[in-house]
């Protein structure tokens, strides 16, 4: 297989020790079908790729029937992984498959309700037309024979086919539905088994799964209740096994050619398309950006580049005539449509943020990496620098008219505002300056945070039209003193073009004013975004309904277990609770 061949493993933590899981770092990817379980892991094993992905957190935390399947399949996708293998525990149905066992399955036998099973729901663009699939068989019948002859050879013992029922959980089965399941001769009983294996060939993705069986399900007479210290006794045991199967495994599935697999399993022409334009998969593929940080560096820098051209354009078509349209409301109307569609233009990618100051509230609140930070915050400034120049560009001329072609920061004809925010007349005082900054800011990271807490059920697609309002309720309100900017990029980023037409002025005018726009934002959006934190999310209930709901606090713990069992999930280490 080619050098960008890499293997997606889910179903939950043990593979980034060390010793084993080498060069590992942490990938945070946000997906048109919603956040995955939990970051993603890159590393290598003997020399190959591999992308990790705890099912249900690595703080176990999210419950079968709540998992983000879509998501964590769609992810796996972006990250350029080529074929998936999976850990499930399970509970066995067949006298002569014992708990402690292994099984790899050929067929699954759906019982769930409600869970998203299809990429192709209608609702979104990634995913256009009618995509039929083949479930026979149900997984990829090589994977499955390298997982088994790699079992053979480290003795353990395993099961090779059989087919498994998919429950929705969390309960168990009770002793009536467990003797009809093995009365249609299942070998096995599970909550996590579907819809992955759907999902995975709508992807074109071949993937296999290896059952960890816990117990015998409750139809045999004499055994106990199931319970999960039954379970979790015996998927202990089962941790290590799985473990060095896949590891064993890994070096013998990068070996195959797996072109014609994958080209079998895509459906064309309904097939998943990478792009939302087919004319992109005709470009060369050097073209591509494949690592997530490049895509969403460009994304951040064309949003912020919308945002800015727009809203720079807008001050200088009003301060430059004097007409009706001159108005308060209409300037403050233009900067939040300009949040609306610059937002929404990188909403897919990296959120859009278009803002350091939001970017780093977020990062203060668990919802991205401070490499993300290092790499949204030179991307806006730049996106910023290349509009202003552009907006100035096309303005030359009625500039010149204005200001008779001198450049200049100070007097009645200054025409450095047009480009970077000033305080008005009345607001001399710096700190003054920067505590209206740090207010401002402040309500925007407040507002921000209520946007994309998950409990509050806000779409993706409404997050750039309620920070659009936002920023127009800001600028009516508090636009007055400092003309608002509440965004370091949107002041710096012009201030540093400003400086090629007006030299250091750009940054001595108004005994150097240039570090409030900076300092006041960036203190007021963390503010706001923890006075959210420390007073709403902090008193929020466990929510129960979806997966993604699990607060602010970043996750940077790895347990040393798997994280696939089989039940509710409130009953495993409550003690590692992430409601912050």
């Amino acid at each position: 297989m080619s050098g960008d061949f890499k293997l997606g493993i889910i179903g939950g933590s043990g593979l980034e020790d060390p010793q084993f899981f080498k060069d590992v770092k942490e990938v945070v990817i946000d997906t048109p079908f919603g956040k995955p379980s939990d970051s993603y892991l890159e590393g290598t094993i003997e020399g190959v790729k591999v992308v990790l992905l705890a099912r249900h957190g690595r703080k176990h935390d999210i419950m079968p029937g709540n998992v983000n399947f879509r998501a964590n399949l769609w992810g796996m996708h972006m990250l350029g992984v080529k074929v998936i293998i999976a850990s499930t525990a399970c509970g066995s149905l067949q006298e002569h498959i014992k708990p402690g066992e292994l099984v790899f399955p050929d067929s699954v036998f759906d019982r769930t309700a409600g869970r998203k099973s299809t990429f192709f729901d209608g609702e979104h663009n990634e995913t256009p037309g009618v995509c039929h699939i083949q479930m026979h068989p149900a997984y990829s019948e090589y994977l499955r024979k390298v997982l088994a002859k790699t079992a053979d050879g480290l003795g353990l013992k395993y099961h090779d086919g059989g087919f498994g029922v998919c429950i929705e959980g969390p309960r168990f089965s009770s002793k009536a539905e467990s003797k009809v399941f093995r009365s249609w001769g299942a070998s096995l009983v599970n909550m996590t088994l579907m819809p992955e294996c759907v999902l995975a060939k709508e992807l074109g993705i071949p993937y296999a799964t290896t059952s960890l069986v816990t117990d015998y399900d409750c139809w045999r007479e004499e055994e106990e209740q199931v319970s999960m210290e039954i379970v979790m006794a015996t998927f202990k045991q089962n941790a290590d096994k799985c473990k060095s199967l896949f590891l064993a495994a890994v070096p013998q599935i990068a070996k195959h050619d797996w072109t014609e697999e994958i080209k079998s399993l895509k459906m064309d022409p309904n097939r998943p398309q990478r792009f939302a334009f087919p004319v992109n998969n005709y470009l060369p593929s050097f073209t591509h950006l494949s690592h997530p940080l490049f895509r969403e560096f460009m994304s951040e820098f064309v949003s912020t580049f919308l945002f800015i051209i727009v809203g720079i354009g807008c001050v200088i078509t009003f301060k430059t005539t004097h007409s009706d349209f001159d108005t308060f409301l209409s300037l403050n109307l233009c900067w939040g449509f300009a949040v609306v569609f610059g937002g929404g233009l990188g909403i897919g990618v990296s959120g859009g943020h278009m803002n350091p100051a939001i970017t780093l509230a977020q990062f203060v609140l668990g919802r991205k990496t401070w490499v993300q930070v290092l790499v949204y915050t030179p991307a806006q400034l730049l996106g910023t620098f290349a509009a202003t120049a552009c907006a100035y560009s096309d303005y030359t001329s009625i500039i010149d008219q204005f200001d008779g072609g001198h450049r200049t920061a100070k007097g009645n004809f200054s025409t450095l505002c047009f480009f970077v925010t000033c305080p008005n007349d009345w607001e001399t005082n710096q700190l003054a300056g920067c505590w209206d900054q740090i207010i401002a800011t402040g309500i925007l990271g407040l507002v921000m945070a209520s946007h994309i807490d998950p409990r509050n059920g806000v779409p993706r697609w409404m997050h750039p039209v309620l920070g659009g309002l936002s920023v127009m309720m800001i600028g009516m309100s508090f636009g007055m003193n400092d003309g608002y900017p509440i965004n370091p990029a949107r002041d710096l980023g012009a201030r540093c073009f400003a400086a090629i037409l007006y030299g250091k002025d750009a940054f001595t005018d108004r005994n150097y004013w240039f570090w409030v726009p900076i300092v006041g934002p960036t203190v007021g959006a963390v503010v706001g975004a923890w006075l959210y934190n420390l007073c709403v999310d902090l008193h929020s209930p466990k929510p129960e309904d979806d997966p993604t709901k699990n607060g602010f606090l970043r996750q940077n713990g790895i347990e040393e277990k798997w994280e696939t069992v089989r039940g509710p999930n409130d009953e495993v280490r409550k003690d590692l609770s992430t409601d912050f």
